[in-house]
């Protein structure tokens, strides 16, 4: 059935390390606009919803509401050094992302889904997952490839 929530278990890491559980409410076409997709977070008594053109920009636009509080979202979306591919972006609303390690291009068997998580999570902030995303494009621009 079209637009229906899909939810999702996260965990939300504060800055002295407690763990609020929270869950991911996601819509492939959000049910006022279906040109955008709806992404809500909900934890405690609490509800951030945003609506974007992909899941990745919804995602980093909770993340920065919760920075101020000194909450992380322990999902690979705010892993440090994840980040969704353009043609991810494209085709897929940016719901998959590529873990990426300096020097060595995006892989295929580095895919994963944004709102999952695993021990190789690195918790970030949106700058500090912009700024490694900048050395890693630097690291292998000059790579010829291959």
């Amino acid at each position: 059935m079209p637009n229906e929530v899909e939810i999702k278990d996260v965990q939300l890491v504060q800055i002295d390390g407690r763990i609020i559980p929270a869950k991911f409410h996601i819509w492939d076409a959000d049910p006022d606009d279906p040109e955008m997709i709806k992404l809500a977070l909900v934890f405690s008594d609490r509800e951030l919803t945003k609506t974007d053109t992909d899941y990745f920009a919804a995602l980093r636009s909770i993340r920065r509401e919760l920075e101020d509080e000194g909450i992380r979202v322990n999902c690979y979306g705010a892993s440090k050094n994840v980040y969704p591919s353009n043609m991810s972006l494209v085709m897929g609303a940016g719901v998959k992302a590529f873990k990426l390690v300096i020097g060595e291009r995006a892989k295929i068997d580095n895919l994963v889904s944004l709102f999952d998580s695993g021990p190789d999570v690195i918790l970030s902030i949106v700058e500090e997952q912009d700024a490694f995303f900048e050395l890693w494009t630097k690291s292998v621009s000059s790579k010829p490839w291959g």
